[in-house]
C-alpha cells in the first residue's frame, strides 16, 4: 500500500514536470537569436556558457537543499548521499567561479576596446537595415535622424520683414541705455592735451642752447657756465660774478705819500689802522678778564 502511494507520488511530479517543460518550450521562439553565432566573439559565448551553468548549479544546490529538510534525518544514508551531493556541487560552483574571476575577466579586459567596436559597428549596422527596411515598405523618402531637418516656411521671409523694424529699435534702446543709463566710467577725447604737449616740446628743443639771442650750442658745457657766471640771480641765491666785481674796492696804486692818509679814497692805509684798533680793544679785553 505504501508503495503504491509512492509511485502516485512520483507519477504526480513527473507529470506536472512534463506540463512545465511543455509550457517553457512553448514560451520560447523558433529563432535563430538563440543559436550562437559563427562569426561571433568566442569569449562571450565562453562567457555567457559559463554564466549559465554558474546559475544552473546554483539552482541544482538550492534544490538538493531544500530535499535534504524534507529526508527523515534518521535515514544515513540519504543523509549522508544528499551532503555529497551539495559538497560535490558546491566545489563545481567554485571552479566555475575561478573561469570566471581568473579566466574570462583578465582577457575580457584586455580586449575591452575590440568588444566596443564591435557592439557598435554591429549596433550601426542593425539600424541601416531597420531604416532601409522602413523605406523599402512605405516607399516614402525619410530624412536620417541624426541630423535634424527642418520643413521650409513660405512666410519666414516676410516675418523677417515687419520684424527689423522692431529689431532695430530694440537696438537703439539697449545702445542708449548702455551709454546713458550705466553707470561705467566713459571714455572722453582729450581736448587741446596733445596740442600743449607738441608745443612745450618744440619749446623745449629750440630754447634749450639759446642765451641772450645767440645760439651756444657748439659750446658745449661751457655756455651753461657762462649763463649762470653772468646770470643776476634772485634772492637768497649767492651774487654772480658782475656783482662782486662792482663790490670790490679799488686796488689801483695811489702816490707813495698817500698810503696812510686818511682823506676818504679809502687807500690801504685806513684798512690798516682799522685792523689795529679793532686788535688792540681784543687785548684790552683779555686784560681786564684776567685781572
Amino acid at each position: 500500500m505504501a508503495d503504491d502511494e509512492a509511485q502516485l507520488e512520483q507519477l504526480h511530479r513527473l507529470n506536472t514536470l512534463a506540463d512545465a517543460l511543455e509550457t517553457v518550450s512553448d514560451a520560447l521562439h523558433d529563432d535563430d537569436a538563440f543559436v550562437p553565432a559563427t562569426d561571433g566573439l568566442s569569449l562571450l559565448d565562453t562567457k555567457n556558457g559559463l554564466l549559465l551553468s554558474y546559475l544552473q548549479s546554483l539552482v541544482f544546490l538550492l534544490l538538493v537543499q531544500l530535499r535534504h529538510l524534507q529526508v527523515d534525518v534518521e535515514d544515513k544514508s540519504v543523509a549522508d548521499g544528499v551532503a555529497g551531493m551539495s559538497s560535490e556541487v558546491q566545489q563545481k560552483l567554485n571552479e566555475l567561479r575561478i573561469y570566471l574571476d581568473r579566466g574570462v575577466r583578465p582577457i575580457e579586459s584586455r580586449l575591452k576596446y575590440q568588444i566596443d567596436s564591435a557592439r557598435d559597428k554591429q549596433a550601426a549596422a542593425s539600424k541601416e537595415r531597420s531604416l532601409r527596411s522602413n523605406n523599402d515598405h512605405s516607399g516614402v523618402y525619410k530624412a536620417p535622424r541624426m541630423n535634424p531637418t527642418a520643413m521650409p516656411d513660405p512666410d519666414k521671409r516676410e516675418r523677417e520683414r515687419t520684424n527689423e523694424p522692431r529689431k532695430r529699435k530694440s537696438q537703439l534702446l539697449n545702445e542708449y541705455i548702455d551709454e546713458e543709463l550705466s553707470s561705467a566710467p566713459r571714455a572722453q577725447p582729450s581736448i587741446g592735451k596733445k596740442e600743449r604737449r607738441e608745443a612745450r616740446r618744440k619749446g623745449l628743443l629750440n630754447n634749450r642752447d639759446v642765451f641772450g639771442g645767440e645760439d651756444w650750442t657748439g659750446l658745449g658745457g661751457l655756455g651753461d657756465r657762462v649763463s649762470k657766471s653772468v646770470s643776476l640771480g634772485g634772492r637768497g641765491e649767492r651774487d654772480s660774478v658782475l656783482k662782486r666785481r662792482e663790490k670790490r674796492r679799488a686796488t689801483e696804486d695811489l702816490p707813495r705819500g698817500e698810503g696812510t692818509s686818511n682823506n676818504n679814497s679809502g687807500g690801504i692805509g685806513d684798512s690798516f689802522e682799522k685792523r689795529r684798533r679793532i686788535l688792540e680793544a681784543r687785548a684790552e679785553r683779555k686784560a681786564m678778564k684776567r685781572r
